[in-house]
């Protein structure tokens, strides 16, 4: 009995992106990596967090970045992706995105910043001050663009409010 062959299924037509099954395993890949479409998958559903009480440089494999400035202030510094492939993907058009969260309810602040030239929405950093406060950003190989950011109120609201 002969063996079957499987032909890659490209994704584009440089033949440069694809499916392709290998062994018991089905992957994608491109030139010059392969990802089992398995942990693939697991990826795209399962974010990484790491919690940190000191200053910290993201790396590629960080998503959520929990900060306890309790202590001191604290910066969290944030890669340059006009270089990195794991940070910006140019033939996906894909971007890392970082959460970057202040935990504590000091008055410590937790500092984010560039590293590089690249800024963040045009500034060369972001503060967070509150507990509870955050960020989201994420890059397009260029620049570092605020996608999300949450501050906790400090006014109180009282129901039922007499709107009139």
């Amino acid at each position: 009995m002969g063996s079957v062959r499987y032909e890659p299924l490209y994704l584009d037509n440089a033949k440069t992106l694809g499916l392709r099954k290998q062994g018991s395993d089905v992957e994608l890949f491109n030139n010059t990596d392969a990802l089992k479409l398995a942990d693939l998958l697991v990826k795209l559903n399962q974010r990484p967090i790491v919690s940190k009480s000191a200053n910290y440089t993201a790396t590629s494999s960080d998503y959520q970045i929990i900060v306890d400035a309790t202590a001191a202030a604290r910066t969290i510094t944030i890669p340059d992706s006009t270089s990195d492939q794991d940070l910006y993907n140019s033939t996906l058009g894909y971007g890392k995105i970082y959460n970057i969260k202040k935990t504590d309810s000091s008055t410590n602040s937790v500092t984010v910043q560039r590293s590089g030239t690249q800024t963040i929405d045009g500034h060369a950093s972001i503060i967070l001050t509150k507990a509870g406060e955050s960020i989201g950003i994420q890059t397009d190989g260029v620049l570092w663009h605020i996608v999300s950011r949450y501050v906790p109120s400090t006014w109180p609201i009282t129901w039922p409010h007499n709107w009139n």
